[in-house]
């Protein structure tokens, strides 16, 4: 099976741009374990893993030259806190909007 390259991209695009927020968003609330923390645990847990994600899609588009490489570690440093917010940011929306929901 062969993935197109600009469906990876757009993918990676996706995950840097807030979509990993969602999507583990999405996965631990189907986790057990996750489910039995208090909602100030859930909430770190997910800030961390979001942030994660964000930051290793952004990894993985520099590496694959979809996106320049930042020049200095300064660059670096901001890019990789603006994805991890980002995608923590996108996650603690999801968490508030379900959590509401299931009022």
């Amino acid at each position: 099976m062969e993935l197109d390259k600009g469906l990876l991209r757009l993918l990676l695009e996706l995950a840097f741009r807030g979509g990993a927020g969602v999507v583990v968003s999405y996965l631990l609330k189907k986790w057990a374990w996750f489910q039995g923390l208090g909602d100030e645990g859930k909430v770190w847990i997910s800030y961390l893993t979001t942030g994660l994600a964000g930051v290793l899609a952004f990894g993985a588009m520099v590496g694959m030259r979809y996106l320049p490489a930042p020049s200095g570690y300064v660059d670096w440093i901001e890019t990789l806190i603006a994805a991890a917010m980002t995608s923590a940011g996108v996650a603690h929306i999801v968490y508030k909007v379900s959590k509401e929901r299931a009022k």
